[in-house]
């Protein structure tokens, strides 16, 4: 687990689509940090009861704790095969 602190410059657009077990709501939010330079960063919540639970503010300083996760596309995946 990581963890990252900077300040919610911009919560974007709420997002729903239907899973495998119903509606999904997937909110995201960019936060601005300093590790080295300044640098803007992602991140996603899926659940509509936890997005609230987390009462994210744009303008706030946030600490964002997570798991990097990442998924390869077929184009990628066929590139590397290449």
């Amino acid at each position: 687990m990581s963890d990252i602190t900077g300040k919610v410059i911009q919560i974007l657009p709420e997002q729903r689509f239907n899973g495998k077990n119903g509606e999904v709501v997937k909110n995201q939010f960019v936060i601005e940090h300093r590790m080295q330079y300044k640098k803007k960063a992602v991140f996603g919540v899926l659940g509509e009861d936890k997005w609230k639970q987390m009462n994210v503010v744009q303008g706030a300083d946030v600490q964002v704790s997570f798991d990097v996760e990442a998924k390869i596309g077929r184009a990628v995946q066929q590139e590397c095969r290449d």
